[in-house]
């Protein structure tokens, strides 16, 4: 294996902006985040040690590639294959009131200097493919879906609604801002009943806006609910409500819901024990749910 030609100085300023960065997500002395970045991630006595291996050339593969990973597609790729060991050793070192979720973003940006949304599927790899049914509630026959999984021999009824979350958007053009900024703060989750395009295309439209456009508005799309989205609406407010902080759009990590992605958009799940009913009886036309005293049900 050949690596990108490198200079020990590269790899040495690239460490220290890592450090920076950590220190800066983390609220951390630049002393104390050199030290865990050393003793965690690459596997050092010390920030003294690290330096040395670098400067001396006795760095090993695992060095070499986390000092380069802002650089070096190879490198990339191994942060990306060993990114929950790395998030593991961070999380020994220092108390944080991160979640799982948000220390693999922290850690990939700490050391690729970007920015990089990740969902429950990251955090939880090995989930597994779920044979999702179309609830068709509403114009896009996917806002609603539905599911059954088997775990431990009892089945539960999945439900899942799609929820607008910028974040996960792929847009047509490069955004400079944080996609966070066309959510709505402060306002509910909003189900995203009709085709993603339509959200996506309001967002960047918002997010597009110059810096001085004063009147530049976050328009999003405005459904005229039936009585079965109605229904659903309202039981997907409570069952919300019943995840702490997560019913509304908020800047505070801790309170967001990692939603569910797959090809049909971003989702906030919920689960319901069916007992000892079969998989082949609980997928049913009919989507029965009762969260807190809420109910709803969707026949089709």
């Amino acid at each position: 294996m050949e690596f990108l030609p490198s200079s020990s100085s590269i790899q040495l300023e690239n460490a220290v902006r890592q450090a920076k960065r950590l220190g800066r997500l983390l609220d951390l002395q630049l002393t104390s985040a050199k030290k865990i970045l050393a003793r965690g991630p690459y596997r050092c006595d010390s920030w003294k040690d690290l330096e040395s291996r670098i400067t001396d050339g006795t760095a090993d593969r695992r060095i070499t590639l986390l000092s380069l990973v802002s650089a070096n597609p190879e490198a990339i790729s191994f942060l990306s294959g060993h990114l929950d060991d790395i998030v593991k050793s961070i999380s020994q070192a220092v108390l944080t009131s991160s979640n799982q979720l948000s220390l693999r973003e922290i850690v990939y940006e700490v050391f690729t200097g970007q920015r990089h949304s990740m969902s429950l599927a990251d955090v939880c790899p090995s989930l597994p493919e779920l044979p999702w049914e179309p609830a068709n509630l509403g114009p896009d026959p996917h806002a609603v879906m539905f599911a059954a999984i088997s775990v431990n021999g009892a089945v539960f009824r999945l439900v899942a609604t799609r929820i607008y979350a910028p974040r996960y958007f792929r847009f047509d053009s490069e955004i400079s801002v944080d996609p966070d900024v066309a959510e709505p703060y402060g306002g509910k989750v909003r189900i995203m009943w009709s085709n993603p395009r339509a959200w996506r295309d309001a967002a960047q439209a918002f997010l597009s806006a110059a810096d001085d456009d004063w009147d530049a508005e976050l328009a999003l799309p405005e459904e005229e609910l039936d009585e079965a989205m109605a229904k659903h609406a309202s039981w997907f407010d409570r069952a919300m409500a019943v995840v702490n902080g997560a019913d509304y759009y908020t800047d505070d990590e801790e309170r967001r819901l990692a939603p569910y992605v797959c090809s049909h958009g971003p989702y906030a799940i919920f689960g319901f024990p069916h007992g000892s009913q079969s998989i082949a009886a609980t997928i049913a036309p009919d989507v029965d749910c009762h969260v807190g005293g809420a109910y709803a049900t969707k026949s089709r």
